[in-house]
């Protein structure tokens, strides 16, 4: 599981940082869609980077490159280069699982870093289903899941409920709920 992404981002990097790697898969992506335009809806062209500064960058990795795991596995077989970015079967079924599960953490991020300050009415709730989301993923709720992914999931669990039952513990934030006109005592 800890290889999945080093090979993403690596293999993103590549193909933004060679023109040839980057022609080709631009290649494998307009043949596909020629051929059946079905196959690649939309109008992504290529793979997204990794950023260790954005918020959500490992998500959009991912979900790109399962997007594009037909011309990926044609890049990387064709290279023996690019062979050490491949994943395998397995891989690439974690990969699935993990771009659905870190959907989780993307509504929560996009409204939580917009350029507004979110209020501590918005914060809590938001957190509440933030929990019970990952909740549901430890228990498998929606469909069986791989070992590792339950165990990330109880781990990101774990720090959420640590920081949430620390806002809990301070008055004001429930304050604020009982003086929201939309919350008031519908919270509790």
């Amino acid at each position: 599981a800890i290889a999945i992404f080093p090979k993403v981002a690596g293999l993103a990097r590549k193909v933004h940082d060679s023109t040839t790697i980057g022609e080709r898969f631009q290649l494998y992506v307009r043949q596909d869609r020629q051929v059946d335009p079905q196959s690649l809806p939309g109008h992504k062209t290529t793979l997204d980077r990794r950023v260790p500064t954005r918020w959500n960058s490992d998500l959009a990795a991912v979900r790109a490159h399962v997007f594009f795991e037909r011309q990926v596995r044609r890049l990387t077989a064709s290279d023996e280069a690019l062979q050490q970015f491949a994943l395998s079967d397995d891989q690439w079924k974690l990969a699935k699982e993990l771009a659905d599960v870190l959907q989780i953490f993307e509504e929560p991020t996009n409204y939580l870093s917009q350029s507004e300050t979110p209020l501590i009415h918005e914060v809590l709730p938001l957190m509440e289903s933030l929990i019970q989301r990952l909740k549901d993923v430890e228990v498998q709720r929606h469909a069986p899941l791989h070992e590792v992914t339950v165990l990330a999931a109880r781990a990101a669990l774990t720090v959420a409920e640590k920081y949430f039952s620390l806002a809990r513990e301070c008055d004001i934030y429930e304050i604020s709920l009982v003086l929201c006109p939309d919350k008031r005592l519908t919270y509790f």
